[in-house]
């Protein structure tokens, strides 16, 4: 699928984000793209696209930041699971990765195969944030955890134990009433921002969220 940039000019609308008490300009695109059940496939295209055509095409005509530390990709449900693979695939490009309620199951968990790639090489560098609220997806197997929540928590247990910095370039948060909605997923946006960018202490710091996942308690997560 090839997609002419300039045909996203109308789409494309800069916001400021206030950062040590300066603003800063960016540029956000959205895309809204099914994804078939080949997600590998697929992902590899939509990356090739984002990095060998939409970046250079933004970078070229907006004044930009280009390096790893400004570029973020995110997304939700299934935008968040290819925002996890495209970090994984291009670290060099997208140093930020936020991932709202990701799709982990999907394609019988093919991510977790990706997962080494945050632990090692220039992926060491990348800061992640991963979320999941407690009232998305039913409970199949009765452990009294919703498939989505079980399954954000056995992907960033497996970080954790990799040696990934949770508070400092991994952030997990397990939202306490939170559903698998847009509502939901914009109430926590400026926490993830927050955390993406943070030069100062965290909002994981603030929150005083502990390591492990399977530590977390109603009283420890952000209430939406």
């Amino acid at each position: 699928m090839h997609i002419n940039p300039r045909q996203l000019r109308s789409h494309a609308f800069r916001v400021f984000l206030c950062r040590a008490g300066i603003k800063h300009q960016h540029t956000i695109l959205g895309f809204d793209l099914p994804l078939p059940h080949q997600l590998i496939q697929h992902a590899e295209a939509y990356g090739r696209f984002l990095v060998e055509e939409l970046k250079p095409w933004v970078d070229t005509h907006f004044r930009t930041r280009c390096g790893p530390a400004d570029t973020g990709i995110g997304g939700s449900s299934l935008g968040g699971l290819v925002s996890v693979f495209l970090g994984a695939e291009y670290p060099e490009t997208f140093g930020r990765i936020a991932a709202l309620s990701p799709s982990f199951w999907w394609d019988d968990g093919v991510i977790f195969d990706w997962l080494p790639a945050y632990t090692e090489g220039p992926g060491r560098s990348l800061r992640l944030w991963i979320d999941a609220g407690t009232l998305e997806g039913g409970d199949e197997d009765g452990d009294g955890l919703t498939s989505t929540v079980a399954d954000t928590r056995a992907f960033v247990n497996r970080l954790v134990q990799a040696g990934v910095g949770f508070g400092e370039r991994l952030g997990y948060l397990e939202v306490w009433g939170g559903r698998h909605d847009e509502s939901s997923w914009a109430r926590r946006f400026p926490a993830i921002m927050g955390f993406l960018w943070a030069d100062g202490p965290t909002q994981i710091e603030r929150l005083r969220l502990k390591p492990y996942a399977n530590h977390l308690r109603p009283e420890q997560t952000l209430r939406m």
